[in-house]
């Protein structure tokens, strides 16, 4: 927010009286980093067998 920027009003009931909360984004603890090394496990985990099931599918190709 610039010093010049007008008050930051709630768009529902237009009060300016808002309370900062913090973004989850920025919050960097072991649960989320948990969390996001087990997605980023699971999409590894799909790739692996996405690219087994095609190996195996050519490999069935070239003896056809």
């Amino acid at each position: 927010m610039l010093p010049s920027s007008p008050a930051p009003k709630c768009p529902e009931c237009q009060q300016n009286d808002l309370k900062r909360l913090i973004s989850l984004c920025a919050v960097s603890s072991e649960s989320t980093r948990e969390a996001h090394l087990a997605k980023a496990r699971k999409k590894a985990d799909a790739i692996r067998r996405d690219k087994q099931h095609e190996e195996h599918k050519a490999l069935h190709a070239e003896h056809d």
